[in-house]
């Protein structure tokens, strides 16, 4: 069995920084501000001023902390969260609705990375099933190919030598894809794309474009290519596959995965459980798992 026993500590540790004590008052996880709490009858407290619930540390189970070090190992080891719960003996539940919550913790640091810079490839795929594969309520008479199709539109952008990240399209408009760039890729920087007519406008909007044309099967041309997002978008396909089909509304959630799993591929499993034990939010997770929290 797998040692998780390193985890344990840094999520006590975690819990303390939450529930430190200000003037005899404890502050609330939620909200952080130094309020009166409600002490109720199961021995949780109440917020006055956000009204969330929450537990003290003293009711912390040992055992809840073993459970979410498990789960957080799991996930490091790319494992889906019917497997972690087999190899680990817990409820398939309980690791499933933390799987969810370390990539919501996950998509929510990606928004908060900086911009990048320098030489970066522009793409974008296509995720979803088989039309003639799917559920006979899911399946459409006719299924275009290439961008005709009803697949999710995902767009990525990779910074040569860096890291990736990773956008869902409504629609494939230039204004779209432009914002997207804005926002995400420093000014002045050289953007490589295939032909596509939404990118023209790059020029424009003080980004070196260039480009190859993949309609005539230029794959590369010097150094202006975007293997490096085609490398991407086939290693996520390939490590999305165990999860047999994802739902359009939970897309992004496995997308922000992906990111941050290639992003730090070079680490360690016991490497990445760690980065994610200091910021899972081991309060609410617990309380949840142990049937106590009310939020």
């Amino acid at each position: 069995m797998i040692d998780t026993n390193f985890l344990v500590p840094i999520l006590k540790n975690e819990n303390r920084h939450d529930l430190k004590a200000s003037g005899g008052h404890l502050l609330c996880p939620h909200c952080k501000a130094r309020t009166k709490l409600y002490k109720l009858s199961d021995g949780r407290r109440k917020c006055k001023r956000c009204g969330k619930k929450f537990n003290r540390i003293g009711s912390l189970k040992q055992t809840s902390l073993r459970l979410l070090a498990n789960v957080i190992m799991g996930f490091c080891l790319d494992w889906s969260a019917l497997r972690t719960a087999k190899l680990f003996r817990h409820d398939y539940h309980d690791v499933l609705t933390n799987y969810v919550r370390i990539r919501k913790i996950l998509m929510k640091g990606s928004s908060a990375e900086k911009k990048l810079y320098g030489t970066v490839e522009c793409d974008e795929s296509y995720f979803g099933g088989v039309n003639r594969k799917r559920n006979k309520k899911y399946r459409r008479p006719y299924v275009g190919r290439g961008r005709g199709t009803d697949k999710v539109p995902v767009f990525g952008i990779k910074q040569r030598a860096g890291r990736v990240v990773i956008e869902l399209l409504g629609d494939f408009s230039n204004q779209q894809i432009e914002s997207i760039i804005e926002r995400k890729v420093t000014a002045h920087s050289k953007v490589m794309t295939d032909e596509f007519s939404s990118y023209k406008g790059l020029a424009y909007k003080g980004y070196m474009h260039r480009f190859v044309e993949h309609g005539k099967e230029q794959y590369v041309q010097e150094n202006v290519h975007v293997n490096g997002m085609e490398n991407f978008w086939s290693w996520a396909k390939e490590h999305m596959f165990k999860y047999h089909g994802v739902f359009k509304k939970n897309l992004l959630y496995y997308m922000k995965e992906m990111e941050w799993k290639f992003n730090n591929r070079a680490l360690r499993p016991e490497e990445k459980a760690k980065q994610i034990a200091k910021i899972f939010p081991c309060v609410s997770a617990i309380g949840n798992l142990t049937g106590q929290a009310g939020f």
